[in-house]
């Protein structure tokens, strides 16, 4: 008998390995698949201006690093803090020097990302955003600025996939041979009412699979975590304390479905390595100097240095 109706996942010809470079952007959901990367000690740049819900700031983002001129950021100071509405809270700071600086850096690291990475995955959160009505801009991140300067507005699937479309092209035009990977974040944002989120990830989805329909690019994939998480997984079980975000385990299971989607035998017997290395680092003894401790470190510092001759920028 079978309890589940499983998602097939596409196996993605341009494989992930050690050597590649990977880029993910969106919302928290790609945090969430960057750490299992970073774990597994791949290469990967994760959310330059932070988390980024929605596809049109993903989009300005982006072109920033198209761009040829560099950019002076429109900051403002809000509560003994300076803030760019195009980025994330975390780069926040009471210096505005060093917040455009900040966001000078993230811009070489997203050119650096459409130069020479292999693989773009981004996770689209929601179609819902927040218009600033005095410079008319979709903002990443309201900085707690007063709500009545805002709208809230509904993208359309038509606005979806214009936003997509435009970033799929300007990586296309930097890096014609990069993997494509978008997805929709399982993370539901009930703070818009649940129809309200329902009515955001249709607009999603529909504004997403029309370009990905329309595309010819064999290099652009859908990867069906939000499928996975509320048609296969389909249980609270999955879900973490708060019932909106996955839990460890749904992400685990996702993870796992990614990797059979992405990932050679060969790159996943190089992750088994580095998990042991993990794990075996995290054993506490109960006497430091035993002959076996010392013999359980010499093996660590084999296991370290043969991986770390083939792939230099381990670091463990």
């Amino acid at each position: 008998m079978q309890f589940t109706t499983p998602v097939p996942v596409p196996l993605i010809p341009k494989k992930i390995t050690h050597d590649s470079l990977v880029f993910l952007g969106g919302s928290c959901f790609a945090e969430s698949m960057a750490q299992k990367l970073e774990y597994f000690q791949f290469r990967t740049i994760t959310n330059p201006f932070g988390i980024l819900f929605n596809p049109l700031v993903l989009l300005d983002l982006f072109e920033l690093a198209d761009s040829s001129n560099e950019k002076a950021f429109d900051v403002f100071e809000q509560h003994g803090k300076w803030h760019y509405f195009g980025s994330h809270s975390k780069l926040s700071n009471t210096d505005r020097s060093q917040l455009e600086l900040s966001l000078q850096r993230a811009v070489r690291e997203t050119k650096k990302a459409l130069e020479s990475a292999s693989h773009f995955i981004f996770t689209l959160g929601t179609a819902w955003v927040y218009r600033h009505l005095t410079s008319g801009k979709i903002v990443a991140n309201c900085h707690k600025v007063p709500q009545q300067q805002f709208e809230k507005v509904l993208l359309s699937p038509t606005e979806v996939y214009e936003s997509v479309r435009k970033l799929s092209a300007i990586i296309s035009k930097w890096n014609p041979s990069a993997v494509q990977i978008f997805t929709i974040s399982p993370v539901r944002h009930i703070k818009d009412g649940i129809v309200g989120n329902q009515r955001s990830k249709a607009n999603l989805i529909s504004g997403l699979h029309s370009f990905m329909e329309e595309s010819e690019n064999q290099d652009i994939v859908y990867f069906p975590s939000y499928e996975i998480v509320l048609d296969e997984l389909r249980d609270y079980r999955f879900f973490a304390t708060d019932m909106l975000h996955p839990s460890d385990m749904a992400i685990d299971y996702i993870w796992e479905r990614f990797s059979q989607s992405i990932m050679t035998a060969e790159t996943t017997e190089v992750m088994g390595n580095v998990s042991f290395i993990r794990k075996a680092s995290e054993h506490r003894p109960f006497d430091l100097n035993s002959d076996s401790y010392k013999r359980h470190l010499e093996l660590i510092d084999k296991r370290i240095s043969a991986l770390q001759l083939q792939f230099p920028h381990m670091e463990f």
